[in-house]
């Protein structure tokens, strides 16, 4: 099955993807997954703000119909990309990266 994927950080800000991969999967008739990869760094749940977001997000999450999954790894980029091809991502959002 095609799905829509949003991929947050642990920032409350990530909310605004998850309302627009939720337009695009209606727009498109598709489940929408949300996926945060969690490492070190600015991502690290080992810090409280960090985890305070990514629940946040998971609420979010679940109010627009999403399941939230929270991956650990030191390898982000690959992560993503086999998390979306095992669940069929047919549309990805992202943020900007800096």
């Amino acid at each position: 099955m095609e799905t829509v994927l949003v991929c947050v950080t642990g920032q409350r800000m990530c909310e605004r993807l998850i309302h627009r991969g939720a337009q695009v999967a209606q727009e498109h008739h598709m489940p929408l997954l949300v996926l945060s990869v969690a490492g070190n760094g600015l991502n690290d749940l080992s810090n409280p703000a960090v985890a305070e977001a990514l629940d946040y997000l998971y609420e979010a999450s679940a109010s627009n119909g999403a399941e939230m999954t929270v991956l650990c790894s030191d390898k982000p980029l690959d992560t993503i990309v086999a998390f979306a091809t095992a669940h069929g991502a047919r549309h990805l959002v992202l943020g900007e990266g800096k």
